[in-house]
């Protein structure tokens, strides 16, 4: 038998399986703890640099012209298909004003004038759509995202170490990837990312 071969190995046993059943399942729990967590901060730290690069003004996520031109296409499809919707101007008629159902949608653009805060804003996005947002920002914010990281790093490990923008390109697509493995009760202790997205 060769590595990534799926048959049983001679004399494999019921026991054996299961037992590597539940090493699976184990890691798969030990790494969405530890990836929803890595979300929560990219959410949080991109929230914070997008905002305070556009301060004053109300929603400007929504603003295509605040993102990297070189991703023009890909900020407006996150505006249009992923903020829009979230916020209900995307002009589809099954949207009736419920802002998404979410209670605190609701209360910014009832109460707020319409203005929903990016760090609110942030709770209805997907991981992969973070990363997404992540990777149209301005180079700008990108950089600002890198270097919050960097801190982050500092603050947890010993040793000081640069975290780059292709580095976090990498090491989120990475997470996406193995989010919805475990997400999705795949098998995980064999998965490999092929750096597709």
């Amino acid at each position: 038998m060769t590595a990534g071969d799926d048959r049983y190995g001679t004399g494999a046993r019921f026991d054996d399986l299961y037992a590597l059943f539940l090493f699976d399942r184990e890691l798969r729990e030990l790494l969405f703890s530890a990836i929803t967590r890595a979300e929560a901060a990219l959410k949080a730290v991109c929230a914070h640099e997008f905002t305070r690069l556009h301060p004053d003004e109300v929603n400007p996520y929504l603003n295509p012209d605040y993102y990297d031109s070189k991703c023009r296409p890909s900020a407006v499809a996150l505006i249009d298909k992923v903020f829009k919707r979230i916020l209900e101007l995307d002009g589809n008629p099954r949207n009736r004003g419920d802002y998404g159902g979410k209670a605190y949608i609701r209360h910014c653009m009832e109460d707020h004038n319409g203005q929903v805060p990016l760090w609110v804003l942030a709770n209805d996005l997907s991981f992969g759509q973070t990363v997404w947002f992540f990777q149209v920002q301005s180079p700008a914010v990108r950089l600002a995202v890198a270097e919050s990281f960097t801190g982050l790093y500092a603050d947890t490990h010993d040793g000081p170490r640069r975290i780059t923008i292709k580095r976090l390109d990498s090491i989120f697509n990475r997470l996406v990837f193995y989010r919805n493995l475990c997400a999705h009760d795949e098998r995980c202790y064999c998965a490999r990312y092929d750096g597709a997205r």
